[in-house]
């Protein structure tokens, strides 16, 4: 293993809108002594040596043992501080990713977690659970849905061990209730041959797919200079047949009107915006 391989595979996800936008997922590997994980605030499509923060894996099982405490503001100010001292020399300016401890416990070399819309198509489901047994059956974990950081891990851990128990090996892929999905293997090849597995079974269940035949069509003459200003003079207008459908009324627009997906929260908020004229066209 070299970092180079790490670089390859996060950027090989990073730069692929199927799987991450913008700044969202995170990857790793891990050897005996290091684990290497993306930073906080970096985008993997653009990711290089710099983008990896080196934590010292002793330190980190020893998170394991603490018992921290129960109010959640406290046990994260304290979590956060140790996985800053669990920093190897010369990281101390990284901020490596609230989910450092769950990548560090998959018991795999490299660990590759993004948030693919067609993941979360299912995981944001509220048959999402039941779905992902039917398809997957035992070759994955459910996770519901919970704080990011160490309940998070927490949870993952025992899901772990008892897949461990029941089965004498550890489960590669686990799905997080409205979040995304969790990949390991012991190599860059593992990796890419099961996300390829997962999304060649999600493809297959699918019953529609979206029709994004484009259309043309005018955005009304008093919303332009509004949408112009809200997109600092660089508004581009995109209409397809999905689209239209979704959108020619505030119920048709209801059931994609929330996030999906961690990545849409942070970086287009939770609440898209749906404007309506006085005759009832919308947009």
């Amino acid at each position: 293993m070299s970092i180079e391989e790490l670089i390859k595979v996060s950027r090989y996800y990073g730069s692929n809108s199927d799987y991450i936008i913008a700044g969202g997922g995170n990857t790793s590997f891990k050897d005996d002594e290091t684990l290497y994980i993306k930073g906080s605030g970096t985008a993997l499509a653009e990711a290089g040596p710099e983008t990896f923060v080196s934590m010292d894996r002793k330190a980190l099982s020893r998170m394991w043992d603490k018992k921290y405490p129960a109010k959640s503001e406290e046990r994260e100010k304290q979590v956060l501080a140790d996985l800053l001292a669990a920093r190897k020399p010369g990281k101390e300016q990284k901020r490596p990713s609230v989910e450092t401890m769950l990548h560090d416990l998959l018991p795999f070399s490299y660990v590759v977690h993004t948030h693919p819309a067609l993941v979360n198509g299912l995981t944001c489901s509220r048959q999402g659970e039941t779905a992902i047994k039917k398809i997957f059956a035992e070759e994955a974990i459910w996770i519901p849905s919970t704080n990011p950081g160490y309940i998070l891990s927490l949870n993952v851990k025992k899901a772990m061990e008892d897949y461990m128990a029941r089965h004498g090996r550890p489960a590669a892929i686990i799905f997080l209730q409205n979040h995304g999905v969790f990949v390991g293997s012991d190599s860059v090849k593992g990796i890419k041959d099961i996300y390829r597995d997962i999304m060649k079974k999600l493809e297959k269940n699918i019953k529609r797919k979206p029709n994004f035949a484009a259309l043309r069509k005018t955005v009304p003459a008093w919303l332009t200079p509004v949408l112009e200003e809200l997109a600092g003079g660089k508004a581009r207008f995109l209409c397809n047949k999905e689209i239209s459908g979704l959108v020619k009324d505030r119920a048709s627009f209801y059931p994609v009107s929330s996030a999906f997906s961690p990545d849409h929260i942070v970086y287009a908020g939770s609440d898209p915006l749906f404007l309506e004229n006085s005759q009832g066209t919308s947009l």
